[in-house]
């Protein structure tokens, strides 16, 4: 008997005008098995050794051609509802005692009323992890288009989420890629971006006529007290596949500015080097901060040792008015002052030089003093000399009368 069912059913299916017009449907109860004698649904195919069960082609050549395989649900008395599952692939294997039910599968649900015009519908992906013999829900895919990776009401385009700090790193690279160079768990990191060592890696982010931020980055710690940076810069050079070295010289660790700095680096703005040296208008800072260009601040504040006190000590040399005029007339600078040609080609050190025009001001004022004193002398003298002068006066008048 099942075996005329068999033959009868594949008649069937071979016969496309004739299922075209069926409007009674055979067997209206009762399971069918292709390759089966048990069959455990109301289509079930089965075979021993050949790997594909089924084939399905059309003849149709145009956008909408190719063979269409279509899961639902279908209500004669009402419509498909928010929650509803409308179809799913599911994938399963077996073990020692028989078939097992799936672990891997891809199913649809309705994601709200079903009228004409409105079939709000989701795609969901579940896998079963080891040890574990129930699917999981890993991806989805929802109505409005966002994409969501361990969240279930992802609220844009990408969104990825975990519980477990253990899986919770997003890694972008290529084939070849160059592993980082860290030893840390991988739950310290949130994500990673790798590149081809002969190309790189990149991230182009587009834009709207909007006036809103291209890239948005933000980094949370989530401790009252934190010990580590909230975000961190990485650099290093590549050995081979997974030997790296740190930066330690003039090589760039960030370039920052507008323009095409990859082609065209000396557009940059900013620039940060291996050795720590960051430049503001060059590329190729030879100090710990270089600026091409002015500086406004409120306050500077420049630490140094060696500050010019000593020159109020007892046994400082003070050098005379003669000498210093000598050296001005042989160097047309000041003792101890670097010279025009030396700051025009060498620049100004600004603590140094602070130093030395504060020894100027303190050698100045000791030069005052000695001023002052030799000015009081020749006061008292002249003063001495008035009175001296009054007394001869008196008397040769007196000895007139």
């Amino acid at each position: 008997m099942m075996r005329n069912k068999i033959l009868l059913f594949s008649s069937l299916l071979f016969a496309v005008p004739a299922l075209a017009q069926n409007s009674n449907p055979w067997p209206a109860t009762g399971d069918v098995g292709i390759g089966t004698a048990t069959p455990e649904a109301p289509l079930h195919v089965q075979t021993p050794s050949a790997s594909i069960v089924s084939r399905f082609y059309s003849g149709l050549k145009s956008s909408s051609g190719g063979a269409v395989v279509m899961l639902g649900n279908y209500y004669t008395d009402a419509a498909s509802t928010s929650g509803n599952r409308l179809g799913a692939l599911f994938f399963s294997g077996t073990i020692a005692t028989g078939a097992v039910g799936p672990s891997a599968g891809l199913a649809s649900f309705c994601e709200g009323n079903f009228i004409t015009n409105s079939l709000p519908s989701s795609l969901r992906f579940y896998t079963t992890g080891t040890n574990a013999n129930t699917m999981t829900e890993r991806m989805r895919l929802t109505n409005a288009g966002f994409m969501g990776i361990g969240i279930t009401n992802p609220n844009s385009l990408l969104h990825l989420q975990s519980t477990s700090a253990a899986n919770s790193m997003v890694t972008l690279g290529i084939t070849g890629l160059v592993q980082p160079f860290t030893t840390h768990a991988v739950a310290t990191v949130a994500a990673r971006l790798y590149g081809r060592p002969s190309s790189g890696g990149y991230v182009n982010q587009g834009f709207t006529a909007t006036d809103y931020p291209a890239i948005r980055l933000q980094a949370h710690i989530g401790r009252v007290a934190p010990t580590k940076s909230a975000l961190l810069l990485e650099a290093f050079k590549s050995d081979g596949a997974t030997d790296r070295t740190k930066l330690t010289g003039q090589e760039t660790v960030l370039l920052a500015g507008t323009g095409d700095l990859y082609e065209t680096p000396t557009d940059a703005a900013f620039a940060i080097l291996a050795n720590g040296n960051i430049g503001i208008g060059t590329i190729t800072p030879q100090s710990t901060l270089a600026v091409n260009g002015e500086v406004y601040a409120k306050k500077v504040k420049v630490t140094l040792t060696g500050w010019p006190d000593y020159v109020f000590a007892q046994h400082y040399r003070l050098r005379p008015l003669t000498e210093v005029e000598t050296f001005i007339r042989q160097h047309n600078h000041l003792p101890e002052m670097p010279a025009a040609e030396e700051v025009e080609k060498n620049g100004l050190n600004l603590g140094d030089n602070q130093a030395a025009l504060l020894k100027k001001i303190e050698e100045l004022t000791l030069y005052a003093i000695e001023q002052q004193k030799q000015l009081e002398l020749l006061t008292r003298q002249l003063l001495e000399q008035q009175k001296e002068m009054e007394t001869i006066k008196q008397t040769v008048q007196e000895g007139r009368h």
